[in-house]
């Protein structure tokens, strides 16, 4: 295939691989579409072309595969083909406006005060009230009983039930065991809490059996404790 004077090694490639550029195909994406397809040519029509163009295309495709020292993926010119200009950044629009606004922002600023503005501010504010303090009492008497004896009520239940949990826990129960068995050892003690299947520690166990004991013999010595036998430890 001869070479025409005027034609360019970019117009000689599309017209041997009829290869033309898509809708919003990139410049890059057209060029590399471009050289596949003539690296795909047929040997006969390849041999054909002219050697500038064979040479052009060889070149192109070895600088993309990463040889001849470039990067791999490198995209090479074609001579005849015209790069995409780059678009002009668009122009800031509005800043006409925006100084017109800052100028009569300074205008407004630097002009006096209208009468009747401030007054107009201050009437725009909400007033504070003050907060009731009376709600709080009238509740407390809606039973017609005073707000104290009210309240000693409401407490009551909770001090039951405050009472009840406590005698079913683990110190409760060391203690009544140690009432009962003043001269028993931490080992009786673990023994009676884990057949009453209470939970409690060693450590737990020593020090409620001390302090209790020693507390016994305190009462006992002041003539407060009767009817409790053997407090040795």
């Amino acid at each position: 295939m001869a070479r025409s004077a005027k034609q360019s090694i970019f117009e000689v490639l599309t017209e041997a691989t009829d290869i033309s550029r898509k809708n919003r195909e990139s410049a890059d994406d057209f060029k590399v579409r471009l050289m596949e397809a003539a690296s795909e040519m047929p040997d006969d029509k390849y041999n054909d072309l002219p050697p500038e163009v064979t040479n052009c295309v060889s070149d192109w495709l070895r600088a993309y595969n990463g040889k001849d020292g470039h990067k791999k993926g490198t995209v090479l010119a074609i001579p005849g083909f015209e790069e995409d200009e780059p678009k002009a950044e668009p122009k800031a629009r509005g800043r006409e406006r925006v100084t017109r606004d800052e100028e009569e922002d300074a205008a407004e600023e630097k002009a006096p005060a209208r009468r009747g503005r401030p007054a107009r501010a201050k009437e725009e504010e909400p007033e504070e009230k003050p907060a009731a303090k009376r709600d709080r009492p009238a509740a407390a008497k809606a039973n017609g009983k005073a707000p104290a004896k009210a309240a000693r009520e409401r407490a009551a239940p909770k001090e039951r039930k405050q009472r009840e949990t406590n005698r079913s826990g683990s110190v409760y129960k060391i203690k009544e065991f140690l009432i009962k068995k003043p001269n028993a050892s931490v080992d009786d003690v673990l023994d009676a809490m884990a057949s009453a299947k209470v939970a409690c520690k060693q450590s737990t166990v020593t020090g409620i059996r001390s302090d209790f004991l020693n507390s016994l013999r305190v009462l006992a010595d002041k003539g407060k404790l009767t009817g409790i036998a053997g407090y040795d430890d």
